[in-house]
C-alpha cells in the first residue's frame, strides 16, 4: 500500500487488516456479539498476570468504569499529568470530579512526584500515571506516593502494550491499568480498550459495570469497519497530491462514513467485529514493538548529536518525541515534502492552569513526534532521518 509518511492516518494499517475488515462487514450476525471479546481479554489477563480483564467500546468508558467502581464521584479529585489528551480528562469530569492538573518531569514526559505530592488534597482519590509515548513513568515516585497517601492508582497504557520496567511488565505496577484501541495507539480496531486489575473488589464491580453497559449500535460498528477500507483510500490519495487526500477525508465526513476519534464516555460493550480486528493485531504486537523499536534506534544513531532532546533509552516509542525552538517551521519544511508530524501534545491540556505546570507549558512549546509506527520502512526512517539533518543545518 503506498502512502505518505503520517502518524496520524492509521499508522498500523496493514493488508491483512483490510482483509479483516471486509470479513467483518460481511459477517453480520458477529457484528456485536461472538467470540473475540473473550478472545481478547483472556489475551490480556494472560499476558499481563491479571485476574481481571475487560474490554469496552473506548479506553475513556475503561476509565470511568475503574473510576466508578472504585467509588470515586461528586467533588472528588483525581490527579492526572497535564500532558496528555483531554480525554483522560473526560470520565472524570462524567462523574461529577474534578482533575487536579499535574506538572510532568521534562525526561519520562509524565507526572512528576513533587508536583504530585503538592497538589494532593483532602478530596483526592485517585492518581492516573501516564507512560507517555510508551516511556514508563515514574514508577517508583508515584507509586510510593499513592500508597502513602492512600490513593488508587491507575497506569495509563494508551501509548504501549508489551513494554517493560526492570523486567515487569507496564501495566502491572497498579491497581488497575487501561490500555486503547484507537486508530493511532500502539494496536487498533479504530476504537476500543481495556482495563486489567488483580483487585477482586474492583474487578468485580468493574464486570458489574460491563455487564449493564449496552451495546454501541450496528450502525456505528459498521461504520469503524469501514474505517480502515476509507483509510487506504486516502493514504493512496495522499500520495498522488495532498489536496486529493484532504478532499477524500471531507467527503467520506460530509457522507458520514468517517466520523471523528470523538466518543461517549459512558461505558458501552465492545463489539465482536472490532474485538476481531484487535486480537488480530495483538498477535503482531512483538513485531510491532520490534519495528518501533529499529526505527528509534535509527534515530539515536544518526541524531544523538543534533540538539533536539533525543531520548536516549530504547523503549517502544509509540512516537519518538523532539523538542525544537520553532516547531511550526519544521512541520511546514516537512510538510511540503509528504512527510507528517506529530504534535502530541502542543496544547496543554488545562489552558487555564497557565503557571501552575511550567515544563508542561514549555515542552508543548517545542514538542515534535517523529514517526516510529510499525508499518513505517527503514528507508522511509532514513528520509526522515535526512531532511532533519537538513532543517538543523539550514
Amino acid at each position: 500500500m503506498k502512502r505518505p509518511i503520517n502518524p496520524n492516518i492509521s499508522p498500523n494499517l496493514e493488508n491483512v487488516d483490510l482483509a479483516n475488515a471486509f470479513k467483518m462487514i460481511f459477517s453480520p450476525s458477529s457484528i456485536l456479539q461472538g467470540s473475540y471479546i473473550k478472545k481478547v481479554e483472556t489475551w490480556f489477563a494472560k499476558n499481563f498476570n491479571a485476574q481481571y480483564a475487560f474490554t469496552f467500546a473506548a479506553a475513556r468508558q475503561a476509565e470511568y468504569a475503574v473510576l466508578k467502581a472504585s467509588g470515586v464521584s461528586k467533588n472528588d479529585e483525581v490527579l492526572v499529568q497535564a500532558f496528555t489528551c483531554s480525554a483522560v480528562a473526560e470520565p472524570i469530569i462524567a462523574l461529577g470530579a474534578k482533575p487536579i492538573y499535574v506538572d510532568i518531569d521534562q525526561q519520562t514526559l509524565s507526572m512528576n512526584p513533587l508536583d504530585a505530592e503538592k497538589k494532593i488534597g483532602k478530596k483526592t482519590k485517585a492518581v492516573i500515571l501516564q507512560h507517555t509515548f510508551g516511556i514508563p513513568g515514574d514508577i517508583e515516585g508515584i507509586g510510593k506516593l499513592a500508597k502513602e497517601k492512600n490513593l488508587l492508582l491507575i497506569e495509563d497504557c494508551a501509548h504501549i502494550i508489551g513494554g517493560d520496567y526492570k523486567d515487569k511488565k507496564l501495566g502491572t505496577f497498579s491497581d488497575a491499568a487501561i490500555f486503547s484501541f484507537g486508530r493511532d495507539k500502539a494496536i487498533s480496531s479504530v476504537f476500543g480498550g481495556a482495563v486489567i486489575t488483580n483487585n477482586k473488589n474492583l474487578g468485580e464491580k468493574i464486570k458489574k459495570i460491563q455487564n449493564l453497559a449496552p451495546h454501541p449500535s450496528t450502525n456505528w460498528t459498521y461504520q469503524q469497519l469501514f474505517h480502515p477500507i476509507l483509510t487506504s483510500i486516502v493514504l493512496y490519495l495522499f500520495s498522488l497530491n495532498e489536496i486529493l487526500g484532504k478532499l477524500s477525508i471531507f467527503i467520506f465526513r460530509r457522507i458520514g462514513l468517517i466520523i471523528k476519534p470523538d466518543m461517549a464516555v459512558l461505558p458501552q460493550k465492545y463489539p465482536n467485529s472490532l474485538a476481531f480486528l484487535a486480537f488480530s493485531q495483538l498477535t503482531r504486537i512483538a513485531e510491532f514493538n520490534k519495528r518501533r523499536l529499529a526505527a528509534f534506534k535509527i534515530y539515536k544513531k544518526e541524531l544523538i548529536n543534533l540538539n533536539l532532546n533525543l531520548p536516549t533509552k530504547d523503549y517502544f516509542y509509540l512516537r519518538v518525541p523532539i523538542l525544537v525552538e520553532n516547531k511550526d517551521r519544521l512541520f511546514s519544511y516537512f510538510k511540503k515534502r509528504n512527510i507528517y508530524l506529530g504534535d502530541w501534545y502542543s496544547n496543554i491540556i488545562d489552558p487555564k492552569s497557565v503557571g501552575s505546570c511550567p515544563n508542561t507549558e514549555n515542552i508543548a512549546k517545542k514538542i515534535v513526534n517523529l514517526p516510529s509506527y510499525p508499518t513505517l520502512s527503514q528507508k522511509e526512517v532514513l528520509k526522515v532521518v535526512a531532511l532533519l539533518k537538513d532543517y538543523c543545518r539550514g
